[in-house]
């Protein structure tokens, strides 16, 4: 028979695993803002060789053909424009809306889940992923707008 662990520890997992995630819609027209927070224990990244890059550093890494946790992560925060129009509360109109993930608390473990499955051609990603040993850079990632 199964027992659960006791309240404190089921905590102390809490603790060290969980975080909170931002997610803000923009209204294009009206620039009215919409944010919505969940608590994650991982987040599931997609990989990509090429994302759509902003610094020469990302550049680089993906002309040597290598996946970067970077990379994928700046690619996750990025904003991008949703593809059907959204009803925005304050002026009352469909339209184009941009959406960004943040994270607005973050674990004392991160989680990252890289999804190694390419459904457009039925394969696995094989690509080796760089992540740093040290100094994983998540400032950039928090809210900014």
């Amino acid at each position: 028979m199964y027992t659960f662990p006791p309240p404190d520890i089921i905590d102390l997992i809490r603790k060290m695993f969980n975080g909170t995630l931002r997610s803000v819609l923009l209204c294009q027209n009206c620039g009215c803002k919409r944010t919505q927070t969940e608590s994650f224990s991982s987040i599931s990244l997609p990989l990509a060789k090429e994302f759509p890059t902003t610094t020469d550093t990302e550049v680089r890494s993906s002309r040597r053909g290598k996946i970067s946790v970077e990379v994928c992560l700046n690619n996750f925060t990025r904003p991008e424009e949703l593809g059907d129009l959204t009803n925005c509360p304050s002026c009352s109109f469909k339209t184009k809306t941009l959406k960004q993930h943040t994270f607005s608390k973050l674990p004392e473990i991160l989680c990252l889940h890289l999804k190694r499955f390419d459904s457009a051609k039925n394969k696995k990603i094989t690509d080796f992923v760089s992540f740093p040993a040290h100094n994983l850079d998540m400032g950039k990632h928090l809210p900014h707008w």
